[in-house]
């Protein structure tokens, strides 16, 4: 992404912080950042890249295996639930 597409997405993400919000004073920035407003898949891969700066690749790739098989426990425990 260019320098001038990132202003544009940033501007539409950011707004400033709400000053009548109690937890603003420890937000220590005037700009606020609307998650929302984010599409999804990138916000996940924002979120994926800024985990893997501080987790090893390996550690990553295990925890995401074990969710896999919790999400596959799951589904199997609603499936049985729905029959």
């Amino acid at each position: 992404m260019g320098q001038h597409a990132a202003n544009a997405v940033a501007a539409k993400i950011t707004r400033p912080t709400k000053l009548s919000d109690t937890r603003a004073a420890r937000f220590g920035k005037s700009i606020s950042v609307e998650l929302d407003a984010i599409e999804p898949r990138r916000l996940r891969s924002l979120v994926e890249r800024a985990i893997l700066k501080h987790l090893p690749k390996k550690k990553y790739e295990e925890l995401m295996e074990q969710e896999r098989e919790e999400q596959e426990e799951i589904r199997r425990l609603v499936d049985e639930i729905e029959t």
